[in-house]
C-alpha cells in the first residue's frame, strides 16, 4: 500500500501531483471539507486500463495475443472477473453485469 496523505487544494490551486510507488487498486479520494466530494483511483504498471464510456462499454487495445484477466469494478456493487483469450488481431467481447442488491 502507498503511504497515505493529506493535502490542501484551496481555489487558486488547480492541480496536484502526488507519485506512488506500488500499484493499487482500487482506492477512495476525499475531500475532508466537503463530504460529498470523492472520486476513486488505480495505480497501475501497465497501460491495460480503461473507464467505461455512457453506453458502458470500454475496449482495451493493443493486447498481446494470450489469455487475460479482466475485472471490472464498482465502487458500490464490487469488482467481477472473466478470462479471455485473444489471437493476434482478434476483437473479443466480455460481459459483466452488475444489479443493486436486493432489500
Amino acid at each position: 500500500m502507498n503511504r497515505p496523505f493529506n493535502m490542501a487544494m484551496p481555489p487558486a490551486r488547480k492541480e496536484a501531483i502526488e507519485t506512488f510507488a506500488k500499484e493499487e487498486a482500487m482506492f477512495t479520494i476525499k475531500c475532508d471539507v466537503h463530504p460529498w466530494m470523492q472520486s476513486y483511483m488505480g495505480v497501475f504498471s501497465h497501460p491495460f486500463f480503461a473507464v467505461t464510456g455512457t453506453d458502458g462499454k470500454f475496449s482495451l487495445a493493443n493486447l498481446d495475443a494470450g489469455t487475460y484477466e479482466i475485472e471490472a469494478w464498482h465502487e458500490r456493487l464490487g469488482t467481477q472477473k472473466a478470462t479471455v483469450t485473444v489471437g493476434a488481431s482478434d476483437t473479443k467481447t466480455a460481459s459483466f453485469k452488475f444489479a443493486p442488491p436486493t432489500k
